[in-house]
């Protein structure tokens, strides 16, 4: 009776270091893929470029990354439905503490403004805001104090809210070597996604 339990948890061990070794292999795969998808991005090779992230996604489905970069480009083609899909997709399995987490909850928020969806656009600038207080009241040093506040800052400023112009004036003057802030002090929501590369639907159409 011993040996037949002994041999079903080996044949477990097995069979578990088996599906470690396969799910390594596929997470391999994926990040080759992915570089080849860049590689061909870089080179404007737009469709080869979205297969090569279709499969890396498919291969490691816990991976955000070829969410982010087939983003991209569907940002580049002015087809913000597509990138506001896989930018969610990136959202849902990213985790709290990848670096620039915030900062993808406010380009998605952006998103669902080109898209003129200015309901879920302001869920985004809030959970924003939310992560960079989060981060900002658990920082051990002062290095990305600056990134969260700025994020923040947008956030505000895109959602209509004076505490963002506030935010901007303090920054400018913390860091007046960084000519952003002053530049943004009476942005409105036009010129901050322009500035980040995206243009509302209605200038699209004409």
């Amino acid at each position: 009776m011993k040996t037949s339990n002994l041999s079903i948890i080996a044949i477990a061990l097995l069979l578990v270091a088996f599906l470690m070794s396969c799910t390594a292999t596929k997470k391999k795969e994926s990040e080759e893929l992915i570089r080849k998808g860049r590689l061909y991005t870089q080179f404007g090779k737009i469709d080869s470029a979205l297969l090569f992230f279709n499969q890396a996604g498919k291969l490691d489905k816990s991976n955000y990354e070829p969410h982010f970069f087939k983003r991209n480009i569907y940002v580049g083609k002015r087809d913000f439905e597509s990138a506001l899909k896989e930018s969610q997709k990136a959202l849902e399995k990213m985790p709290f503490d990848y670096p620039s987490y915030e900062h993808e909850w406010l380009h998605t928020g952006m998103l669902y403004d080109a898209y003129g969806d200015s309901a879920h656009s302001v869920q985004h600038y809030k959970k924003c805001i939310e992560i960079s207080n989060a981060k900002l009241d658990t920082l051990t040093d002062s290095t990305n104090v600056g990134k969260y506040r700025t994020y923040r800052a947008f956030a505000y400023l895109l959602m209509g809210d004076s505490k963002g112009k506030k935010e901007m004036l303090s920054l400018s003057e913390e860091y007046p070597n960084q000519m952003k802030y002053a530049k943004f002090l009476d942005a409105d929501k036009q010129e901050i996604l322009q500035f980040y590369g995206y243009l509302l639907v209605n200038e699209v159409k004409e």
